[in-house]
């Protein structure tokens, strides 16, 4: 059922008043349904509106340019209010998971009893529960069926505050490259200002005949051709 504007903004006023972290949660969570609901009727509408427009081309590139973005602005501005409620939900964590018990937690989350073992093992916590061990927001209903793991409404505005933070601290994010990283092994390849690439072969990890071991870097090389 679609929310009326007033009703929206009652519910999320209620985020701002003392509450317990129990309803907190609850009232955040429906808000952010709303928030990805809303995200969601206003790209269908405007990507038809633009499909529409290009059958009118040249008449309609003005008019196309608009709507274009206007559908840039209303994602932008949603997806910096989802960044927004995952960065207080992030930051409150600890709160949450002081006054609630893991399978409470669950609960508001919707996380089906079956995967909360598999949760366990990577944590007890919020981020355990939408970050690090896994996707299961919602899981108690929607688990698997049309590719909705991880469509739960903390979870993508967990996700979004998390790739945003990310994206705005890369210098202190570790090397994906390095040993034990992601992508250890694969060879990287740099663009030159000639047009050519320059590959680097992967790191070598020498294991020295005294149990210690060091990280021989490779020289950046052109590549022929």
């Amino acid at each position: 059922m679609r929310m009326k504007p007033e009703h929206f903004d009652k519910l999320a006023a209620k985020t701002c008043q003392v509450l317990s972290p129990r309803t907190r949660l609850i009232v955040t969570r429906r808000v952010l349904r709303e928030v990805l609901a809303q995200d969601d009727r206003e790209k269908s509408i405007l990507r038809m509106a633009i499909r529409q427009l290009k059958r009118n081309l040249p008449f309609s590139k003005s008019k196309l340019a608009e709507v274009e973005q206007l559908l840039s602005d209303c994602q932008k501005a949603n997806r910096e209010l989802l960044i927004g409620y995952g960065q207080i939900l992030r930051d409150y964590r600890h709160g949450l998971e002081t006054a609630m018990t893991f399978d409470q937690l669950c609960e508001v989350l919707g996380v089906n009893p079956v995967h909360r073992q598999e949760v366990k093992e990577d944590g007890d916590g919020l981020l355990a529960i939408t970050w690090i061990g896994g996707q299961f927001e919602d899981s108690a209903t929607h688990y698997g069926k049309d590719g909705a793991t991880g469509a739960g409404p903390v979870t993508r505005a967990i996700g979004a505050a998390m790739q945003d933070f990310m994206l705005k601290n890369m210098d202190l994010m570790p090397d994906p490259f390095a040993p034990g990283g992601p992508f250890h092994g694969v060879p990287t390849y740099y663009r030159q200002p000639d047009g050519s690439m320059a590959r680097k072969s992967a790191s070598l990890t020498v294991h020295d005949a005294d149990g210690s071991s060091r990280v021989v870097e490779r020289r950046v090389e052109k590549v022929n051709g």
